[in-house]
């Protein structure tokens, strides 16, 4: 696939083919580990197994993990280790926001400058989340939601024993 390939007529029925779906999203990745941004903003971006970045040396093993929600962690881990401290994570997906807050405590002991910034939603109800804030409001509540995340099945369990996941 091509940046100058003509869409099919129908796109949804052109997305439900996996092969022209990941085609697609390889594309959506070198596009955006290709564009220009200011030389302070690393961009990293997962393309199948490779990870793709605006840095000329990006150094991050692939990665075989099936969940992008882990792959996300694994960015920002990396990231972490090659000395950023503040980062911006786009998603649309509720289940790296929990995991993101989860797991807020145990980055900030090994990276105490961390300012962990989450980008959430689309159109009219897109909003930015200040992690580190949200942790302060929610201490001992964040690191059980990991806990809360895996018993539940989030991507699989839509409630427990009765419980929507919402009052779960």
């Amino acid at each position: 696939m091509s940046r100058n390939a003509k869409l099919a007529t129908s796109f949804v029925g052109f997305v439900r083919d996996n092969t022209n779906k990941e085609e697609l999203f390889a594309l959506f990745s070198e596009e955006v580990a290709s564009h220009v941004y200011p030389p302070e903003k690393w961009v990293y971006i997962t393309a199948g197994e490779r990870v793709l970045s605006n840095q000329p040396k990006c150094t991050m093993d692939k990665s075989d993990h099936e969940e992008a929600d882990s792959m996300i962690f694994l960015h920002v881990h990396d990231t972490l280790r090659k000395n950023a401290t503040s980062i911006l994570v786009r998603t649309v997906d509720t289940d790296v926001v929990v995991i993101l807050v989860g797991v807020f405590y145990s980055l900030v002991y090994q990276y105490p400058d961390l300012d962990l910034w989450i980008g959430f939603g689309v159109g009219k109800h897109f909003r930015y989340y200040h992690i580190n804030s949200v942790c302060l409001e929610l201490v001992k509540t964040s690191q059980a939601l990991p806990f809360f995340h895996a018993f539940t099945g989030c991507d699989v369990t839509s409630q427990l024993n009765g419980k929507g996941k919402k009052l779960a």
